[in-house]
């Protein structure tokens, strides 16, 4: 059996998360993300020889276990000093796990791994159209995005990800405090689900421009890349259209309902 080295854990029910060291665990936790993401070329989703380099240089490496049974695994490295924030560049739990909480118990081990070290930040990407992510960053979390990041990655090779441009949003989960919760105010859709299809809202320009809009996603993106692969393409496109005109005149996301979407609001006049 392998016994893995661990010096810090956050545990859960059953469900244990600590930090990984040495090459056996880092191939394993390595070998998890290729079959979390589909990955069937050579090679490793990460390199796991890089994955024990950055360890020793003071990296974040964890993984969270059921029992024995590694089922969630993460991997961050530090920003500039004077930012003070982890970059977490990959985080997954196996998709039989789903829905009890893992990716949440990992980011909170990541929250208290931070601190320990006078950390005050963490930021990660994650797919805008990927709701539950969106939900879990947003609304659990407390994160908020940044910026809305061009097919960051270029052409991706798993088969959660092929032949789909690779735009992100960059969060920031500030560790201080809660985030400033959404206005009161009153939202108009920018970005619908029609039937199935993105339909873009009536907008109003001038003095009677709205301050708060909704952007709406699908609610499964995954299965709808699988089922109707030019649908979901449809849903990038548009989704990138009505964020990135926002983002870039300093609107921000305040928040994300499974229903209407993300909830953009106008910087104050």
């Amino acid at each position: 059996m392998v016994r893995w080295n661990y010096t810090s854990r956050v545990v859960v029910r059953r469900f244990e998360v600590r930090e990984l060291s040495g090459i056996v665990a880092m191939t394993s936790a390595s070998t998890l993300w290729d079959t979390i993401w589909f990955r069937e070329g050579a090679g490793h989703e990460i390199d796991p020889a890089l994955m024990v380099a950055l360890a020793h240089a003071g990296g974040y490496l964890a993984g969270a276990f059921d029992g024995d049974t590694l089922v969630g695994a993460a991997l961050g490295f530090w920003g500039s000093p004077d930012h003070g924030a982890l970059h977490s560049h990959i985080t997954g739990v196996l998709p039989t796990y789903a829905g009890r909480g893992i990716g949440t118990m990992i980011k909170n081990h990541q929250r208290d791994w931070v601190l320990a070290r006078a950390g005050s930040a963490i930021t990660w990407t994650y797919d805008p159209l990927v709701s539950r992510n969106a939900h879990v960053n947003l609304n659990r979390l407390g994160a908020r995005p940044e910026r809305y990041l061009l097919d960051v990655y270029g052409d991706l090779a798993d088969d959660l990800n092929r032949g789909d441009p690779s735009d992100r949003l960059l969060v920031r989960w500030r560790l201080a405090g809660a985030p400033e919760p959404p206005s009161a105010r009153a939202a108009v859709p920018l970005l619908i689900d029609k039937n199935g299809l993105p339909v873009t809202g009536p907008q109003l320009d001038g003095d009677d421009a709205p301050a708060v809009l909704t952007v709406g996603v699908p609610d499964d993106i995954t299965a709808l890349r699988r089922q109707d692969p030019a649908t979901a393409g449809l849903w990038r496109f548009a989704v990138r259209e009505a964020l990135v005109p926002l983002l870039d005149r300093s609107w921000t996301i305040t928040g994300f309902d499974r229903t209407h979407g993300y909830r953009v609001e106008a910087p104050p006049s």
